[in-house]
């Protein structure tokens, strides 16, 4: 897989106590829901998943949000973006860190996220995903099939972070095996029909600098 090389200059008015977010993998995801399609991307860490980048395009501005699952809070960056010779080159200028309040881990502390396999071969694997508020399973509140392809890393944080919502931030909620959700199909809370499929995946590097608060 081609490695994709992203540069870029942090502006910012700190120089001490900062806090560095290391990215390296690109996903883009297509969602077609109640007879639209819609395209996500973000950026995550293969190694770390309580953190993500988000962008925001717009005609007028880009905005990258920055969440940090890990502590709860979201860092906005204004963002200029160039590409010259086949290398995107972003220009962050960091705006804001405020606190995630309308998310609360203890009120889905007790939920279960079961996967179980349904056939499996060299490269795929097939799942079932069900959703419970509590161990007792008596009934699903969400359910899946995602086809996992075989990956040197466990990308499923992607997939949950750009794919599964409300379930973005619970980072309990992980598939315990290597690999990349290529393609979805399942029903979100309300029951309605959802589908995902992976359009882009790359490997990049590319570090953040936020200001330690």
């Amino acid at each position: 897989m081609k490695k994709i090389l992203i540069l870029f200059l942090l502006i910012t008015n700190f120089t001490v106590k900062a806090q560095k977010f290391e990215f390296t993998t690109l996903t883009v995801y297509s969602t077609t829901f109640k007879n639209g399609v819609g395209n996500d991307l973000i950026y995550t860490s293969n190694s770390d998943n309580s953190f993500y980048l988000s962008i925001l395009k717009t005609p007028n501005i880009i905005l990258a949000y920055l969440y940090d699952l890990k502590h709860l809070k979201k860092h906005t960056f204004s963002v200029e973006e160039t590409v010259t010779n086949g290398v995107t080159f972003y220009n962050f200028n960091y705006e804001e860190s405020k606190p995630i309040t309308y998310y609360n881990k203890k009120s889905r502390q007790h939920y279960i996220y079961d996967f179980t396999t349904i056939e499996t071969n060299d490269s795929i694997e097939k799942v079932h995903i069900d959703v419970y508020k509590n161990a007792k399973r008596k009934k699903s509140m969400m359910t899946y099939e995602i086809d996992v392809q075989k990956n040197k890393s466990n990308l499923f944080h992607a997939f949950r972070i750009i794919c599964i919502h409300p379930f973005e931030f619970e980072e309990r909620f992980m598939y315990d095996k290597k690999g990349i959700v290529i393609k979805a199909k399942g029903k979100t809370l309300n029951g309605t029909p959802i589908e995902h499929q992976l359009l882009e995946h790359k490997e990049i590097v590319f570090e953040l600098t936020v200001p330690k608060n």
